[in-house]
């Protein structure tokens, strides 16, 4: 109950005791007012039941407010009781639907548990099971590439026997009395093998690009040296289309620091290209330039040129052969030659471009750094800037 009404409870009994107090005086003074008549003093007794009448007329209306302001309190404390029982319901309830939705998302979250476990389960049993194809695609890969290595070294032996025999044959006396078809059929066989030996390199090379660019092999060599050997195999190619080729350097040796082989295989592909695309009596001019940090290869030709059509893709991958001009020979041309180029440039941290115009013959420019491994760093921190 609130603090007022244990007031009001107060006063009630503080008239009541008043109010039993009063019967008790109430009492007296009738006794008084009796004894006062039997002396015959009617006018002080008469005061006397007055005063008596006017304050329990005072005590009456006072007890009557008071019980009034009772039932008040109390018809409040009932309706803040019912109040409050109205609002502990609606809170139960509310607390009741809580725990429901509580409920039901729990059952959800345990089912979506139970599913991403199935699930789970489902993708172990996949992974491991990919796991284990990827294993047997590896091996199948590997007994592959074995495969694929052993028939290539198998190819080039037949090829590299064929040029050997036709330079002997070229060298032997009697092929001076051989007729000029008999020579030109000869001739024609010797183009036949470095087509199909350049051929077989390039198809090993698409397979193996992305071992190249992982697998750098960094060595000390003369870039002349390594230019003379290609010219002492591809100057009996070019004897046979009646074209010579040409060596130009601004210095008797130039030494560099990078992978040998792959310098060898851009080198290559170039004077390939060159004969391939050369009439008969043209020049080739290969060019080796040491400027300080960076070596420049320019492999020049006499041949028709290349169209502005033709330079724009002349290194994108797409359709094969996708070139205007044809070999002047016999040859093939499946268009990959300088793609494969320009990949192995750019995986000796190089570049590579092309001067043509229709009629004028080709110039292909390789810019490569004679540090291998110092353009690296250098690269790497420009990377990091």
């Amino acid at each position: 109950m609130k603090p007022a009404l244990y007031f009001l409870f107060c006063l009630c009994f503080l008239f009541e005791s008043y109010a039993q107090q009063s019967t008790t005086y109430s009492d007296s003074l009738r006794q008084w007012m009796q004894q006062k008549e039997q002396r015959q003093e009617y006018k002080e007794a008469l005061s006397y039941a007055k005063k008596e009448i006017a304050q329990q007329d005072s005590l009456l209306q006072a007890t009557q407010q008071a019980q009034q302001e009772i039932l008040k309190a109390v018809e409040k404390e009932k309706q803040a009781m019912r109040l409050g029982l109205v609002l502990m319901i609606g809170l139960l309830l509310v607390l009741l639907l809580f725990f429901i939705q509580y409920q039901k998302i729990k059952a959800g979250l345990e089912k979506n548990k139970r599913e991403l476990e199935t699930k789970k389960s489902e993708l172990e049993r996949s992974e491991n099971a990919l796991i284990q194809q990827n294993l047997r695609l590896s091996q199948l890969s590997y007994e592959r590439n074995q495969i694929a290595k052993t028939v290539s070294k198998d190819l080039r032996m037949p090829f590299n026997r064929i040029i050997s025999l036709v330079d002997l044959l070229r060298l032997d006396e009697g092929y001076e009395r051989l007729t000029p078809n008999q020579k030109e059929y000869i001739q024609n066989i010797l183009q036949v093998a470095m087509d199909g030996l350049n051929t077989l390199q390039n198809l090993i090379d698409i397979r193996d690009i992305e071992k190249y660019r992982e697998e750098i092999r960094v060595e000390t060599f003369d870039l002349v040296e390594v230019v003379n050997e290609l010219l002492r195999a591809y100057r009996g190619y070019a004897y046979a289309k009646e074209q010579v080729i040409q060596i130009e350097r601004n210095r008797e040796e130039i030494e560099m620091r990078s992978d040998s082989f792959l310098v060898r295989r851009i080198i290559a592909q170039l004077l390939s290209n060159a004969i391939k695309f050369s009439h008969k009596h043209s020049e080739i001019f290969v060019r080796l330039l040491d400027h300080g940090d960076e070596v420049v290869i320019e492999v020049e030709d006499e041949g028709p040129g290349i169209c502005k059509e033709d330079r724009e893709r002349l290194f994108q991958t797409g359709e094969h052969n996708p070139f205007r001009n044809k070999p002047t020979g016999a040859e093939s041309a499946a268009g990959m030659g300088l793609i494969i180029c320009k990949q192995l440039v750019e995986a000796l941290h190089g570049t590579i471009e092309c001067e043509s115009e229709e009629g004028r013959g080709s110039l292909f420019r390789v810019r490569l750094p004679k540090n291998y491994h110092r353009k690296a760093k250098e690269l790497k921190e420009q990377a990091k800037v």
